[in-house]
């Protein structure tokens, strides 16, 4: 995002980990949350702020359960970030346990 790092505290990654776990039914112990601010963006042209997630998630994605994921995420990032939810785009992932690492192995 374009957003300022100032904007973003211990708290706000705690609310995301603790929407995303809740929305993908999974303990917050396996959701991790990056947030990359002050980057040189532009969407539509303009600087105004904006983003672009991806959330990857190991199997439990579905195109209703997305829509549902993207609601939530677009009223997280306007009301927490200012960013108006025409101004992010969210990729979702439906990763395979072969293909995510962890503690040495896959899933």
């Amino acid at each position: 995002t374009n957003v300022s790092g100032s904007q973003i505290d211990s708290q706000l990654l705690r609310d995301l980990t603790d929407l995303l776990a809740q929305k993908l039914g999974k303990p917050d112990s396996y959701c991790t949350v990056h947030i990359s601010p002050d980057q040189r963006m532009a969407f539509g042209g303009t600087e105004d702020p904006c983003g672009h997630a991806t959330l990857l998630s190991l199997g439990g994605l579905s195109a209703n359960l997305n829509r549902e994921i993207s609601k939530a995420l677009a009223d997280f990032f306007s009301t927490r970030l200012g960013i108006p939810p025409s101004r992010c785009y969210i990729r979702f992932i439906d990763c395979q346990r072969h293909e995510l690492g962890w503690n040495g192995g896959t899933f």
